[in-house]
């Protein structure tokens, strides 16, 4: 071979040389990115040294996944501000899957603890019938993404679109889930569980404070009474009513609507029979005062 005569390289030598599959080379010779330059008459593709470089170049542009049919564009035009131009945007789409992939991480993180509590809830209550009658606890502050809806007690698919509807927000605004999804009722007791039609306020907790976007909203602390309910909700009424009778017998007065806590639902699980929801009545904090006291003073005694 002279000074002047170019080496050709068949498709063999090329894969090896730039450890890239034969299958990859076919490909971009079928969709017309990079042809090869010379077929002899047994059909063997052969590359040029331009060529090789030319490859050298897709498979650096295939390393940060700029599609192919830019990448086309890219050995036509064969300008450094067209190649930066493409890269610049690659940037911000890898910014934008960064931002979706933290939001699936927290959110699979934030499922897994609310599975976490559901299994503890479940083999507690199995173990002992009686151990969820009543809770009384402290709840924060919390920012929640919020939708107004109004419907009847229940809706399976009202509760589905809504949830989803959250959840999507969420996303969008790039707003991390910090809690499981729950219900601000608006009428007194236990009046939604017969009401055909009722208003009510749908939260999800996110880690962003209120002034972040103009559907999240921030909810005042307060101090609640509870208790777990496990299965579907038109069995709910029951845990309802248990509720009720010992936050009477406590002497406790309420100082708002129920909140339900869907911490298990059937966007997590197909069988109602291990939803999971929490079914809270905030409390009047005069009255709660001395009966919390006492009660922690039993507890102690203990």
């Amino acid at each position: 071979m002279s000074a002047n005569e170019k080496k050709l390289y068949s498709i063999g030598e090329i894969a090896n040389l730039l450890g890239v599959s034969t299958s990859s080379l076919r490909f971009y010779d079928e969709a017309k990115i990079i042809v090869p330059m010379i077929r002899d008459d047994n059909g063997y593709r052969y590359y040029t040294d331009t060529q090789v470089m030319e490859l050298m170049f897709i498979l650096e542009m295939r390393r940060i996944d700029i599609p192919l049919n830019n990448i086309k564009k890219m050995l036509g035009e064969k300008e450094l501000f067209f190649v930066r131009e493409n890269i610049e945007s690659r940037i911000d789409e890898i910014e934008q899957e960064i931002l979706k992939l933290h939001f699936q991480k927290e959110y699979a993180v934030q499922l897994t603890k609310q599975l976490n509590k559901s299994i503890r809830n479940i083999f507690k209550t199995n173990k002992d019938t009686n151990c969820n009658d009543l809770s009384i606890d402290y709840y924060p502050a919390v920012n929640a993404v919020t939708l107004d809806t109004e419907g009847s007690f229940i809706e399976q698919e009202k509760f589905t679109t809504t949830h989803i509807r959250l959840n999507n927000i969420c996303e969008e605004k790039h707003l991390n889930i910090s809690g499981c999804p729950m219900v601000y009722f608006k009428d007194d007791g236990k009046q939604h569980l017969y009401m055909k039609k009722y208003k009510e306020t749908w939260a999800l907790p996110v880690n962003q404070n209120s002034g972040c976007c103009d559907q999240v909203v921030l909810f005042p602390d307060y101090w609640g009474a509870s208790i777990i309910h496990i299965g579907s909700y038109d069995s709910m009424e029951d845990s309802y009513c248990r509720l009720l009778d010992n936050i009477e017998k406590e002497h406790l007065k309420l100082s708002g609507p129920p909140i339900e806590q869907y911490i298990i639902n059937c966007m997590h699980i197909i069988d109602s029979s291990q939803f999971v929801t929490k079914i809270i009545f905030p409390l009047n904090q005069g009255s709660l005062k001395h009966e919390f006291m006492k009660l922690e003073y039993d507890q102690n005694e203990d």
